[in-house]
């Protein structure tokens, strides 16, 4: 096998450790119990919620897939 063959030659596996969480979501959104892989939004995620907190309504528009749903429920 290839990781045999890789193992016979003393070349190191790269991969995740066994039992690793995945932080790729794929298609999904980040939710509250993913937070901790949601990263590289925090001022956007800061400008939101300061936003909210200063006007009574605040739209968030944006293409599929962008992120919104992930923001709003992880940022």
């Amino acid at each position: 096998s290839f990781s045999g063959a890789l193992q016979k030659n003393k070349i190191p596996l790269i991969g995740p450790a066994p039992g690793a969480k995945s932080p790729f979501m794929g298609l999904s959104a980040f939710a509250e119990e993913n937070k901790e892989f949601f990263f590289g939004r925090e001022n956007f995620s800061n400008e939101l919620f300061d936003s909210i907190q200063e006007k009574q309504v605040v739209i968030l528009a944006g293409a599929s897939g962008s992120g919104k749903s992930s923001v709003v429920n992880a940022g």
